[in-house]
């Protein structure tokens, strides 16, 4: 059974009952690092999606979930964010694990996290130097049409592009 836990990004997450951390730490009795890995079960916690395991689903879903939590989704910036996100996992996840080391490249770290929004907001001041200049409004707009083509890999009905 899981327990419902309060999130700070996603809610409800859930996580193990005493009983279930138990029967998986005594499973993995006699593993190395055992310590380790039990410190890290008691701090995980599991989400279940709202959506399928497609991509056309997922981004009303997330797109919802950054408006909720103050990020700004307008002119396309959180799809530009999302789409980032899903071009880092898919790299992320690229990597074959061989060992314990190749687990920290497959790790998405705060700071992969920071760089994704420090793009949405590069894309809001390259909007505003836009609006400033004396360019005429269709050149403006042909621009601005430019720049959302090449920020938005996803189409297709939410198949990813290669």
């Amino acid at each position: 059974m899981l327990l419902n836990s309060e999130g700070n990004i996603c809610d409800p997450l859930y996580s193990y009952s005493d009983e279930q951390n138990q029967t998986i730490l005594n499973t993995l009795k006699g593993s190395s690092d055992i310590e380790d890995f039990e410190k890290k079960l008691l701090a995980s916690y599991i989400y279940i999606l709202p959506f399928e395991d497609r991509l056309i689903d997922a981004i009303p879903a997330l797109l919802g979930q950054m408006a909720l939590k103050e990020i700004d989704v307008s002119h396309k910036r959180g799809q530009i964010a999302i789409n980032e996100l899903f071009t880092l996992i898919d790299q992320k996840s690229e990597y074959v694990v061989e060992s314990d080391e190749d687990y920290v490249k497959k790790k998405i770290l705060k700071e992969d996290l920071q760089e994704i929004f420090r793009l949405t907001s590069t894309l809001d001041f390259f909007d505003s130097i836009l609006s400033s200049t004396s360019y005429s409004v269709f050149l403006k707009k042909k621009i601005s049409l430019f720049m959302e083509f090449i920020s938005d890999p996803i189409k297709d009905g939410g198949q990813r592009k290669q």
